[in-house]
């Protein structure tokens, strides 16, 4: 699509890149480098949950996109599961912080 000149491709790149920056923003708050986000816990528990419903629904979305290899939607599933289980334990050590205050 790129080649024959449509935007989609752009468009659909920016606008990934753009919520996995929002992401990695609250991930950085989570850690303490950043300054305190609002709804942390919240979003973090949020990301954790389509990261990990992303990895685990590939069969179920496969077919919206044929042109994808096996190997693109296993590898991919599995940095979802991986990122989305990453994001979920910050978000319980952030709620087991501020149960301890």
């Amino acid at each position: 699509m790129a080649e024959a000149g449509r935007v989609e491709p752009a468009v659909m790149t920016s606008a990934i890149a753009g919520v996995l920056c929002f992401w990695g923003a609250y991930a950085l708050s989570g850690a303490g480098v950043v300054r305190r986000l609002p709804f942390l816990k919240t979003v973090i528990f949020l990301i954790a949950i389509v990261l990990i419903g992303r990895g685990i629904a590939f069969p179920l979305i496969m077919s919206m996109f044929p042109n994808n290899s096996l190997t693109f939607w296993l590898v991919s599933s599995s940095l979802c599961v991986l990122m989305g289980g990453s994001y979920a334990y910050g978000g319980w050590i952030l709620h087991k912080q501020q149960a301890k205050h």
